[in-house]
């Protein structure tokens, strides 16, 4: 046999392990990245949680101020370790997961734990700022989350965003007090 008759099979040789590295090349490029999504969906899931866990606090506190109910010792021990858990795994997943999660989001976050230390003086305006503020990061804090993961294509992220000003701004008309000017 001639050389020139082996040129079919190294070439079907050479094209065959090509194809094959490039294919193994893609499919572990995927799986890097649906691994990085799984942990990003993971540590934006603990977030929400801890969030939901904050708000439960101003929550429950604003309804007995509105129903004049003395909430008990027990009661506001639970709510307290809770919302201080959560407060504790907030901080701890941004420091963890500070390479993973978006700088927007992160700001964010550090930006929403700053206006909760926040004091008002009075115990309804405390109450009444906090839950409003954690209720506005959180939609905020959806939107990017949505926009990071691709969840939701563009139009529906900018339909959701315009739905939650015209809420913020029917609120805040519904707690102003009439112009008499």
């Amino acid at each position: 046999m001639n050389i020139p008759d082996f040129w079919p099979y190294i070439l079907t040789a050479v094209a065959s392990f090509l194809g094959a590295w490039i294919a193994a090349r893609f499919a572990l490029s995927r799986f890097y990245q649906e691994k990085i999504w799984e942990r990003k969906a993971a540590a934006y899931t603990a977030i929400f949680e801890a969030l939901h866990f904050i708000d439960n606090w101003y929550s429950k506190h604003f309804d007995a101020y509105v129903t004049q109910r003395e909430m008990t010792d027990e009661e506001t021990a639970k709510l307290r370790v809770a919302a201080n858990e959560a407060e504790a795994e907030l901080e701890r997943r941004l420091a963890s997961e500070t390479w993973l999660i978006p700088d927007n989001c992160r700001l964010r976050l550090k930006t929403l734990t700053s206006d909760l230390k926040k004091r008002e003086e009075d115990w309804f305006q405390y109450l009444d700022a906090g839950h409003a503020t954690l209720q506005t990061a959180t939609d905020e804090l959806r939107e990017m989350v949505h926009a990071d993961l691709h969840l939701y294509s563009r139009p529906r992220v900018m339909l959701s965003r315009f739905v939650r000003k015209r809420r913020e701004r029917k609120k805040r008309l519904s707690w102003q007090t009439p112009n008499t000017k």
